[in-house]
């Protein structure tokens, strides 16, 4: 018999937290490939910065950004406390430096710096800056403020930011709303499967279960098997270990119950040796028969 988790607070709060160093290595990739000329000195030194940090000369390159953040170059002060704050530095001018990135109107440097309240459990003071990087089109800003609202008690103003993330392809916002609907109904379906068929593996796991409860083995066996196998895939760099595994464990009971009993053991002895113990218990099952 396949039970199910109340697993609607953990997608809700699924979130494709990029790490500071992460966002600082992705964003300095992206300007490497522009290698159009710099319009401006601050830009200049900005990517010079770049250049020289890529080659592991640090302190000239920490020294670019400075100036270049100085001229109110935005990507500079934003890399500038994303980098520092990464190798440990939580002062206060580390943290300015992504104020002033928000405070010109550079989205990444506010999800960086509602990232950091986040962190900090200053969930208020984290929703500001998230609503203005959804504002500035950063959209993993709109998830992590449709997480804070909901946390915050406003289911109406959650779903508006999961809306937003969702419209723009964010797969966390749609799986969000997914399990925020009532179970089976359409508006529900309709959210799991966009983020599904975007192969964001959370959004099959729970159309799985709701097959079950339909008593659609086929489908819930298709939806199972699809997010047990999401292994490897970069959309998914946030899907829970735990969750994959209540994914193969599925899989395993469903094969089992249609009669496929080599495959279904498989899966529970690799679920097992991962430490899932209901699967042990079904093999501990299959050795008394």
């Amino acid at each position: 018999m396949i039970t199910t988790r109340n697993m609607n607070t953990e997608i809700i709060n699924l979130f494709l937290f990029f790490s500071f160093l992460q966002f600082s290595t992705s964003l300095i990739a992206e300007t490497e490939i522009k290698e159009e000329k710099a319009a401006t000195i601050e830009e200049f030194e900005f990517k010079k910065a770049n250049t020289e940090y890529s080659k592991g000369n640090k302190i000239e390159a920490f020294q670019l950004y400075k100036s270049s953040c100085e001229k109110n170059f935005a990507k500079a002060c934003g890399l500038l406390g994303s980098l520092e704050y990464s190798q440990g530095q939580r002062n206060e001018e580390t943290i300015n430096y992504l104020k002033k990135a928000c405070q010109l109107n550079y989205g990444l440097g506010c999800f960086s710096l509602a990232a950091y309240y986040s962190d900090k459990n200053e969930s208020t003071k984290s929703l500001t800056e998230a609503a203005k990087s959804c504002n500035l089109k950063v959209y993993q800003g709109c998830h992590l403020a449709g997480v804070l609202s909901k946390k915050l008690g406003n289911e109406s103003e959650s779903k508006k930011f999961f809306n937003i993330g969702c419209d723009n392809n964010y797969m966390n916002s749609c799986s969000a709303l997914g399990v925020m609907e009532k179970e089976g109904s359409e508006k529900s379906t309709s959210y799991l499967n966009k983020a599904c068929n975007s192969n964001f593996y959370p959004g099959c796991l729970m159309l799985a279960y709701s097959e079950v409860k339909l008593n659609r083995k086929a489908e819930a066996l298709k939806f199972f098997k699809k997010s047990c196998e999401h292994v490897g895939n970069p959309i998914n760099a946030d899907f829970n270990s735990e969750m994959e595994k209540d994914a193969c464990h599925g899989y395993a009971l469903i094969e089992l119950e249609l009669g496929n009993p080599k495959i279904a053991y498989a899966i529970f002895e690799k679920n097992c040796n991962a430490g899932y113990s209901e699967s042990c218990s079904e093999l501990k099952k299959s050795l008394k028969k």
